[in-house]
């Protein structure tokens, strides 16, 4: 069976038409991607933008953030003064209203004690008592003495007095004391009186036995 020659001629350069448009779109695919390879490499902030709705970081300068020290240890100065200043008031306040109420139960126990009907036979045997304490061995050994030592006791209650040349003496002698006293005053507020010569005498008012 023969062919038509001119009709053979007509449908051969179709593949190679094919051919060429495949090749063209090979080539622009690899083009593409080359292209947009290096601009994502060259700007990666572009990325990071979109997965944040397009907000990019801004580059500070030395001096921006020179000053953002500054500012920030000056923010950080001023709290902890401010923070200091209301710490030493707190501390005030609570001294304050210890004081307060130190003078309070002082007060008290002097006005409970000058009402006190005395017990001789009980107050008596009792003041001895309170006297001893000044030759402790603890006394001895830290060195406190007072240059004069009183007992005076009613019906429950007592009042210890003594005398220091200075409130540093007072003060150890007073920790000594109380730490020794024991059961002897069970119960008991102490104080101090500045002399006008500088001296100091020592008051304590207890409640040596119940009623």
């Amino acid at each position: 069976m023969n062919q038509d020659p001119s009709a053979s001629k007509r449908r051969s350069p179709l593949p190679w038409v094919l051919l060429v448009l495949v090749v063209a779109v090979i080539a622009g695919v690899t083009l593409y991607r080359q292209y947009r390879s290096p601009q994502a490499t060259a700007n990666p902030s572009q990325t990071v933008g979109s997965n944040h709705r397009g907000v990019t970081a801004k580059s500070l300068s030395p001096e921006e953030i020179r000053a953002l020290a500054r500012r920030s240890q000056g923010t950080s100065s001023q709290a902890t003064a401010r923070n200091m200043g209301e710490m030493l008031e707190k501390r005030k306040r609570m001294a304050a209203a210890t004081q307060e109420r130190i003078q309070k139960r002082n007060a008290a126990m002097a006005s409970r004690f000058a009402a006190e009907k005395p017990d001789p036979a009980w107050a008596n045997a009792h003041e001895k008592d309170l006297v001893s304490l000044q030759d402790s061995d603890p006394m001895r050994d830290a060195g406190a003495k007072a240059t004069s030592l009183q007992a005076d006791c009613r019906s429950t209650m007592c009042r210890v007095q003594a005398d220091f040349p200075d409130a540093g003496a007072a003060a150890n002698w007073l920790q000594l004391y109380m730490g020794g006293v024991g059961d002897s005053l069970p119960v008991a507020t102490a104080h101090q009186i500045v002399n006008p010569d500088g001296s100091v005498r020592v008051e304590i008012y207890g409640v040596a036995r119940k009623r």
